[in-house]
């Protein structure tokens, strides 16, 4: 029997909410995954209300990250 990997994981929700925590076998071939969270205990997060599941190293994130507030140039058009 092959062990299950637990993954440190930042849940986007289509409702807007962000749950974060850890989980043990994601697939897409399931409806729904689990994430263990600090302070909600065990959810089910059914993946068709999901925006987007991210695999991360840890909870805390890099609080000296910025987005880009400037879009670069575009790239030139294709030749047809």
């Amino acid at each position: 029997m092959a062990t299950m990997m637990e993954h440190t994981v930042v849940a986007h929700m289509l409702d807007g909410r962000l749950i974060k925590g850890s989980s043990y076998g994601v697939a897409s071939d399931r409806p729904v995954c689990h994430a263990r969270t600090p302070d909600q205990g065990t959810l089910a997060l059914p993946l068709s209300l999901l925006t987007a599941l991210f695999f991360v190293r840890d909870l805390a994130g890099d609080p000296h990250y910025r987005d880009a507030q400037v879009i670069g140039p575009a790239a030139p058009p294709i030749p047809r």
